[in-house]
């Protein structure tokens, strides 16, 4: 028996009981011998006493019934069904203007990662998973006007299987495969229903929920916002410029494949907690890409707001599962973009010119002695003819200016850290030098192969990598991986002159004796994919 018959029931038997006592009262003042008008009088206050009384037991048993629907997705996890007469139809529902405030305006700062003791129960085993034949997508999610927390505190995190603990009842494969873990709503559900989100906590992902719903039965006073809105969850932060590029970079994948469409909104998560501001880098790289400023949604103002979406295109996943044909092909247009957008165009390159750039950085894991680099760097760039050197440090340029350096920059010797991440202003073919400070072959896991990945997504070529042996032991057991990781994270990193003379000579070879792209073919093979927004009418497909 579900929840709220149980509840019905009980409030049916108290009422009966209620009745009960009216009765024993009548029968009293009978027994009493007492007549007329006050006989009357008291009547009419009993049986108005009764109304009243009963009245309050059903609003008391409909607000118990009401919290336990509520709020059972952010406390106990427990699905319910819905009320029909807690849903408005479209026509009742609150329109408001797309956005009152612009992402400038938000003060919401990031937040690091936070346990919960909470779970989602399972799925029932009388829930049936939806087969949209099209597109072989599977899309399951039961019952029906149901809010679910966002984040699933009984799925893995950072998990390679099918579930995702980010609105973990949406499941499949995206719309092309290939593309990433995408889902566009209500295009992906058979009943197309729209999706809504509910909650503003900036702390507890588990206490903001989504769920879908029919256009005609949302939620009573919630805002419908029209148009195209990305939505995307980062298990990081987005002001680092890796993090924010791999969790939103993937919607120009979207957008290459639906004609160079533009978003209206951004709807930001982390692990579920509502986010309300960006990081620079990754705003302009956004509006290079869409030729646009895109908002980030600031109108859930309230614990229990609620916001519908028109078109919601969630990002689950960022880069994960995007195979190379289109990570390729999103790079291409990133870094087209970013150059025109930039008003950057470099001069048609000469044979044997070459330019090598020692990128810094400040604090954390910077070089010990930048200008002994450099000095090695310096001195076999000019036994090449045509080699020019330069060391810049990343925190000191503005984002056009990283996009214009990179750009004329063939060969990147700098330090694993997110100034890496500027490399996909570089053109296809160039070369990346990294180094790492001690322990992290050890102890950094796979986190230590993403610029690596992201040379291979840019078709450049990563020329290795020399991890510096001078430093302490970690003080902890090999076993305590992340105590160790931690004490060996942002350490500095050492000159060994001799190695990178060696490393520095072979990889400037190497680089000069491959055949590169000419000027007409600069932004690279596929300019149609640059050219959308312009008069040629050339759209990018994957076919």
């Amino acid at each position: 028996m579900s929840m709220h018959v149980q509840e019905e029931q009980s409030c049916g038997v108290v009422i009966s009981n209620m009745g009960k006592l009216r009765d024993a009262a009548r029968r009293l003042i009978q027994s009493k011998a007492i007549h007329g008008k006050k006989r009357d009088l008291l009547g009419w206050k009993l049986n108005t006493i009764y109304i009243v009384m009963v009245m309050g037991a059903i609003g008391l048993f409909q607000l118990v019934i009401l919290e336990h629907r509520w709020y059972s997705s952010s406390s106990s996890h427990k699905e319910f069904s819905s009320f029909p007469h807690l849903f408005a139809s479209e026509e009742e529902t609150t329109l408001k203007d797309p956005l009152a405030k612009s992402a400038g305006n938000s003060t919401t700062s990031q937040h690091g990662v936070h346990q919960k003791n909470s779970s989602l129960s399972g799925a029932s085993p009388n829930q049936k998973k939806i087969v949209i034949i099209k597109n072989d997508k599977l899309l399951e999610f039961r019952p029906e006007n149901t809010f679910l927390p966002m984040k699933d505190v009984e799925q893995p995190g950072m998990s390679d299987n099918d579930t995702n603990w980010f609105m973990s009842r949406l499941r499949g494969r995206s719309i092309t495969p290939g593309s990433g873990e995408t889902f566009d709503l209500p295009m992906d559900d058979p009943e197309g229903r729209v999706l809504c989100v509910r909650g503003n906590d900036d702390h507890d992902g588990t206490k903001n929920g989504y769920g879908l719903f029919q256009k005609k039965a949302m939620p009573r006073n919630s805002i419908f916002r029209r148009g195209t809105t990305f939505i995307a969850d980062n298990y990081w932060d987005y002001n680092n410029i890796w993090h924010s590029m791999s969790a939103l970079a993937n919607f120009g994948t979207w957008r290459l494949e639906n004609q160079c469409s533009y978003p209206d909104r951004l709807v930001l998560y982390h692990m579920g907690e509502l986010v309300t501001s960006m990081g620079s880098w990754i705003t302009h790289v956004l509006q290079a890409a869409f030729m646009k400023n895109i908002p980030i949604e600031t109108g859930l103002s309230g614990v229990n707001s609620m916001i519908c979406f028109e078109r919601a295109v969630i990002q689950r996943r960022g880069l994960g599962k995007v195979d190379t044909t289109h990570i390729n092909a999103l790079f291409d247009m990133l870094r087209c973009k970013s150059r025109r957008y930039c008003g950057i165009k470099r001069p048609a390159r000469k044979s044997s010119s070459m330019e090598v750039l020692v990128l810094t950085r400040s604090g954390p894991r910077a070089f010990t002695n930048e200008s002994g680099v450099a000095a090695v760097v310096h001195k076999e760039c000019s036994k090449v003819p045509g080699c020019v050197t330069r060391m810049l440090n990343a925190a000191n340029l503005t984002f056009c200016e990283q996009v214009e350096v990179m750009s004329r920059t063939d060969v990147l010797i700098s330090v694993h850290g997110a100034q890496l991440t500027n490399m996909m202003f570089m053109s296809p073919g160039s070369r990346v030098m990294e180094m790492f400070p001690k322990g992290w072959e050890e102890f950094a896991g796979v986190g230590q192969e993403i610029y690596k990945w992201q040379a291979d997504w840019t078709r450049m070529v990563h020329a290795g990598r020399w991890r510096d042996p001078e430093g302490p032991d970690c003080p902890y057991p090999k076993s305590e991986t992340l105590k160790c990781l931690l004490f060996f994270k942002d350490r500095e990193v050492g000159l060994n002159a001799t190695h990178l003379s060696e490393w520095t000579r072979s990889v400037l070879t190497s680089f000069g004796a491959t055949e590169h792209h000419t000027e007409a073919e600069w932004d690279g093979v596929h300019d149609g994919l640059c050219a959308c927004d312009g008069d040629d009418g050339v759209v990018w497909s994957f076919k």
